[in-house]
């Protein structure tokens, strides 16, 4: 359950076209921990599901990577990030 309250702010790495729209690579630390697949995270209060991660550490940032479909691209503001974008992570 979201709750609102914004745990850091993370910064958007990477964005990759794809078939099914794009894959957007999120840097993050505090929303990883203890972190699934599967699981959910809002970025600038948009739901999306972890596709993929990597958990930080002292000599390497964390990310987490989801997909966005065409339709999330259009109704949401998704699809006006560009990498170095700064977003609210819930």
């Amino acid at each position: 359950m979201f709750t609102g309250l914004i745990e850091e702010v993370g910064r958007v790495q990477a964005i990759e076209t794809t078939e099914s729209g794009s894959r957007l690579t999120i840097e993050a630390k505090t929303v990883l921990e203890n972190v699934q697949l599967g699981d959910s995270i809002a970025i600038d209060g948009i739901c999306t599901t972890v596709i993929d991660f990597v958990v930080p550490t002292e000599a390497e940032s964390g990310h987490f990577i989801i997909e966005a479909s065409p339709e999330t691209l259009d109704k949401t503001i998704l699809g006006d990030f560009t990498p170095g974008t700064r977003v609210n992570l819930e």
